[in-house]
C-alpha cells in the first residue's frame, strides 16, 4: 500500500486543512497497480544516500528481500500511463534530472486539445509565471484558478490575462466544509485538464509555482511527487467538489482580496 498527497505530518495536515490524498495497493490476489507501486518504491530508494547505513540497508536490501513484490528486475516505464481500474489510468510525475513535472505532463496530455485547465493551489509565483506557462502550453484553453481567501502567497503582481480567471475556493462544495471552531486553510494541490472527450487530473505535492512544476525545459528545484489520472468517463472536479461560479479579481494582496470579496 502506498498513500501520498499534500498533507504534512502535522495535525493540520492530517485533519484540519483542506488536503488531497490518493493511493494504490497490491496483494497476492490483485496486482493491477504493481507498476505504480514498483515505480514509487524506486523513487523512494533514490534518497537512501541521505540515510545512515542501517536505514539504507533496510530500504535497499532487507525490505525487498522480505517482500513478495518490490523486484528491481520488474520492468517499468517511468511516467507512463498504467491501468488503475476500468476506465481509469494513472502515471507518476516527479522532478528528476532528465525531466520535470511540466515536461512530463506535456508528454501525456494532448495540449492543443485542452479546453479548460483548473488549478487548485495554496501558493503561487508572485508574477504568476507557472500559470502563464500553463496557458501557453495549452493555447486553446481557459485557465481557471481556485484560490482561498486567506492565500498568503497569491500571484499578486501578475498582469491581467484574458485567458486566466480566478474563482473563490470557499464557494465550492469542498470549500464550504468547515469546523465550528477552526478556520480551515487550503493546502491541497490539484491540476486538472479537460478536453472534449477526456479529463486529466494531477494530485500531489507540487504548488502552482516554477519551483514545483518546473518549465517545459527545466525541472523544478523542489523534490515533488504526484500522480496524473486519466479518464474518458469520470468528472474529477465534481467528484472532488470543486465546481464553482464565483469569479473574483486577481488578488494583489490579502487586504485587497478581502475587500473585493466583501464588495461582491
Amino acid at each position: 500500500l502506498v498513500v501520498f498527497g499534500t498533507g504534512n505530518l502535522t495535525v493540520t495536515g492530517h485533519g484540519k486543512n483542506h488536503e488531497a490524498f490518493t493511493g494504490f495497493m497490491i496483494d497476492e490476489t490483485e496486482t493491477t497497480h504493481r507498476p505504480l507501486i514498483e515505480e514509487c518504491w524506486r523513487y523512494i530508494s533514490q534518497f537512501t544516500n541521505q540515510c545512515g547505513d542501517f536505514d539504507s540497508n533496510r530500504v535497499l536490501r532487507d525490505i525487498p528481500e522480505n517482500c513478495t513484490f518490490l523486484d528491481s528486475s520488474f520492468n517499468i516505464i517511468p511516467h507512463s500511463m498504467c491501468k488503475v481500474q476500468e476506465g481509469l489510468e494513472a502515471a507518476f510525475l516527479y522532478n528528476e534530472s532528465k525531466s520535470g513535472i511540466l515536461q512530463q505532463i506535456s508528454n501525456l496530455v494532448p495540449l492543443n486539445e485542452v479546453q479548460t485547465i483548473t488549478v487548485l493551489s495554496p501558493y503561487f509565483d508572485e508574477y504568476g509565471e507557472s500559470l502563464i506557462a500553463l496557458s501557453r502550453l495549452c493555447p486553446n484553453s481557459t485557465v481557471n484558478i481556485l484560490i482561498h481567501k486567506d492565500c498568503v502567497l497569491p500571484p499578486s503582481k501578475m498582469a491581467q490575462n484574458d485567458r486566466i480567471h480566478f474563482y473563490d475556493f470557499s464557494d465550492t462544495k469542498r470549500g464550504k466544509i468547515s469546523f465550528k471552531t477552526y478556520e480551515r486553510q487550503l493546502h491541497a494541490k490539484i491540476l486538472h485538464f479537460k478536453t472534449k472527450d477526456s479529463e486529466y487530473c494531477m494530485v500531489g505535492s507540487a504548488n502552482a509555482t516554477l519551483a514545483g512544476l518546473g518549465t517545459i525545459t527545466h525541472r523544478g528545484i523542489n523534490e515533488e511527487f504526484g500522480v496524473l489520472y486519466y479518464s474518458t468517463k469520470l468528472d474529477f472536479l465534481s467528484l472532488l467538489g470543486l465546481k464553482t461560479k464565483k469569479r473574483i479579481d486577481v488578488p494583489t494582496n490579502r487586504a485587497r482580496h478581502f475587500n473585493e470579496e466583501s464588495s461582491e
